[in-house]
């Protein structure tokens, strides 16, 4: 789009939003609450680190180690 239809477009929303202001008044900004984290949905074991051929041992997987 050429640089001149993008400003014509942006005066258009800009009028636009201006005659929406006017006839319903301007809306209150809303800022959203704060991220808390939720710790609750997982339950986790603490323990020791296993390693990864504990873990294959334990959860019946297969290990490939490349060593070079």
């Amino acid at each position: 789009m050429a640089m001149a239809q993008k400003d014509r477009n942006m005066k258009i929303a800009q009028k636009a939003f201006e005659m929406v202001d006017k006839m319903y008044g301007k809306s209150p900004k809303i800022t959203p609450p704060p991220y808390v984290p939720r710790d609750d949905r997982f339950e986790r074991v603490k323990g020791r680190a296993i390693s990864c051929d504990e873990a294959a041992r334990l959860y019946g997987g297969v290990l490939i180690k490349e060593f070079r």
